[in-house]
């Protein structure tokens, strides 16, 4: 029969690590999480895919729209950079939550870029829906929940080996 030798040191720093486990999210934490959803948003809006799970490619311009684009040198894709201002409003925003530690949000910083994302996803003058942030019965579309599990798995395993 094999014998199995316990540690009883090593288990119980094991243990305590683990329990660091359960602390709330740190701020930093938060702000690290919402400004690497924000970096792949962008990077997937740029490549015309929206980051919302289930929606895929942005779908084409209305005819009439896309001309004023490419009369105006922007081409025609729906890359939601016609004067950039929405985009570079995309926002994490760090909040302190009531039962400790924090979370992040996704948002826009300008009213202007708020009621943008309300046309994109009402398909506002005759436009296709093309909204880019999740709402809550929606969710992040495979590669941005993706990074989302990597960084928390990172963040577990540098809590594990301190």
């Amino acid at each position: 029969m094999a014998q199995v030798t316990i540690n009883k040191k090593a288990t119980a720093r094991l243990l305590k690590k683990l329990e660091l486990l359960k602390n709330p999210t740190r701020k930093s934490d938060a702000q690290a999480l919402g400004n690497l959803i924000v970096r792949e948003m962008k990077k997937d809006i740029a490549n015309l895919k929206s980051p919302i799970r289930g929606r895929g490619a942005f779908p084409a311009l209305k005819d009439s729209y896309k001309k004023v684009k490419q009369r105006a040198g922007k081409g025609g894709k729906p890359d939601l950079k016609f004067t950039g201002k929405f985009l570079k409003s995309l926002r994490a925003t760090v909040n302190k939550l009531k039962r400790g530690g924090y979370s992040a949000t996704i948002g826009f910083s300008s009213a202007f870029s708020k009621t943008k994302e309300l046309g994109h996803r009402e398909g506002a003058n005759g436009q296709k829906e093309r909204p880019i942030i999740p709402n809550s019965k929606e969710g992040f579309n495979n590669h941005i929940s993706k990074e989302i599990k990597t960084f928390f798995l990172k963040r577990m395993r540098d809590i594990i080996r301190r």
